[in-house]
């Protein structure tokens, strides 16, 4: 969180940010003086109710959703809005996308199913779902303090053993194309994105 999202919002309007990192501090302060330098709990939030509560791209990151949305719950106004984005495991599974995987960062991996449940417990029911397309396939969740339950969305279920041999497919191609490259004396870079293991490999 360096702020972007914060600086679309209109003059006048309260904007707390929760950042732990140090090194991205002075960028807040640049788009608000209310600044939780630390990971997000309802006690660290000194002011009233939000109106909108952000998190994007990182509830999978959470060794505790639960606990993390319960503190959402909490500082949110009674008509208040919480905006979650993450990685949807429908896409993950969909388009074999190991990287989600590969990246460590994530400890979690929801279907809506899940989801629901989960927001559930903690207070609040999901009125919207979006899907885009990043990383795969993304949910954009829109949840509001619980009234009557959230909405539904079915999914198909998930066939693993077809994920699994879809995956070891994968590998062994993969496989067979570095030992034939290298055959013929070829070199062969890659590159993957930071968060899913950053690394450029050469094979001569």
């Amino acid at each position: 969180n360096d702020g972007t999202l914060l600086s679309f919002f209109p003059p006048g309007v309260v904007l707390v940010a929760c950042e732990p990192a140090d090194n991205l501090q002075e960028d807040l302060k640049k788009v608000t003086p209310y600044v939780i330098h630390d990971l997000w709990r309802s006690r660290a939030y000194k002011h009233k109710p939000a109106k909108i509560i952000t998190a994007i791209g990182m509830l999978y990151d959470s060794d505790d959703p639960l606990s993390f949305l319960q503190d959402v719950t909490r500082c949110l106004d009674d008509d208040g809005i919480f905006i979650a984005q993450l990685v949807a495991l429908k896409g993950t599974v969909e388009k074999n996308d190991v990287g989600n995987i590969l990246c460590f960062e994530h400890l979690n991996f929801f279907s809506y199913r899940s989801l629901r449940l989960l927001f559930e417990r903690a207070g609040l029911e999901i009125f919207k779902v979006e899907e885009n397309g990043t990383n795969g396939l993304s949910y954009r969740l829109f949840a509001r303090k619980f009234k009557t339950g959230s909405i539904d969305i079915v999914e198909e279920p998930i066939d693993w053993m077809s994920v699994i041999d879809q995956v070891e497919s994968n590998r062994d191609q993969t496989i067979a194309f570095i030992h034939g490259a290298k055959r013929v004396g070829a070199r062969i870079f890659g590159a993957m994105a930071s968060t899913k293991t950053n690394g450029i490999c050469s094979t001569t």
